[in-house]
């Protein structure tokens, strides 16, 4: 209460009214602070230009609540989840920066009618996010039920951890410019059709956009190219499972259809055939560990599968 310059560091808090309330105080650091089970986490009235990173508020009635002139300060890095009536509240006060945090409670923000100005996003900048993103930008946003808080079918195209669209927080006037999402194998969408809506038109721009783990569905089409495969994990497969209508055809008879140079690649669904006359067979998978190709014709020639096999029982 009412000091200045303090540092509230490394504490595990528990069964308290309060884990920690500031009023009238200003430039205090609270971080890598476990609170939980209290009647309020963390309570800043009349208290400007503080800072509260990497705490931990869970399970309290409320996580954190701003009120007064509770201005310009900043909340980071901080995880707010499952508190029981809400997450933040926020009571008059303005100015404050809030990003890069995760919210899941019931209610994450209960925003009061004068609630002023806060800003809930810095600019997008290079740098793993708390969703484990490539950048800096807004917060994550869950519901203990799971239920999604983004509008539906919202999209983040181009794969940088950051949805392309604002959200208002809690339906409030409240505004996170840059919201993120979670950072778990994407799906991606390719259809070379005007009638399915798609991430990319091409198998070859999925893979480049492509991160560890991703599964690439691909929509009946024929697809023109000759692909390489450097991304661990990847599964690329029909989204009809049938090689009948997925057919992909290469387009370079110096080049393999699929070039695979990572472990645990899936190809599974395609139809698959080369230029005519071509030396080179369709698949060629170098140095791997593991890779599973299922379900799949090889249109041109049967030599492609032999050879496949011989690579994998040389490794």
């Amino acid at each position: 209460m009412f000091s200045s310059g303090n540092k509230i560091n490394n504490n595990e808090i528990l069964d308290s009214l309060t884990g920690i309330s500031l009023g009238g105080s200003s430039y205090n650091n609270m971080s890598n602070n476990s609170i939980s089970n209290c009647g309020n986490g963390i309570s800043l009235f009349d208290s400007p230009n503080n800072k509260l990173e990497n705490n931990f508020v869970s399970k309290n009635s409320e996580g954190i609540s701003l009120s007064g002139e509770s201005n310009g300060n900043t909340l980071i890095n901080n995880i707010v989840i499952l508190n029981k009536k809400l997450g933040l509240h926020i009571y008059e006060t303005s100015n404050n920066l809030i990003y890069n945090n995760y919210f899941n409670n019931t209610v994450n923000v209960e925003p009061e009618p004068i609630s002023r100005v806060n800003i809930w996003n810095t600019t997008k900048t290079t740098g793993t996010n708390i969703a484990g993103g490539p950048y800096l930008g807004g917060n994550l946003w869950a519901k203990p039920n799971g239920t999604v808080v983004y509008p539906e079918g919202v999209r983040d195209a181009d794969l940088d951890g950051i949805l392309d669209v604002r959200y208002n927080i809690e339906g409030s006037e409240f505004i996170d410019y840059l919201p993120l999402t979670e950072s778990k194998p994407n799906t991606i969408i390719v259809s070379n059709s005007a009638g399915q809506a798609a991430d990319f038109v091409s198998i070859q721009a999925a893979v480049d956009n492509a991160s560890p783990g991703d599964v690439v569905i691909i929509y009946p089409g024929i697809y023109r190219e000759n692909i390489d495969v450097p991304v661990t994990n990847l599964t690329l497969i029909s989204a009809s499972g049938s090689p009948a209508d997925t057919i992909v055809k290469g387009t370079s008879s110096e080049d393999n259809v699929f070039y695979v140079t990572a472990d645990g690649v899936t190809i599974r669904g395609f139809g698959i055939t080369g230029p005519i006359n071509s030396p080179m067979p369709e698949f060629v998978l170098m140095e791997l560990s593991i890779a599973i190709l299922r379900t799949t014709r090889y249109l041109t020639s049967i030599m492609a599968l032999f050879q496949i096999l011989q690579v994998a029982a040389s490794l």
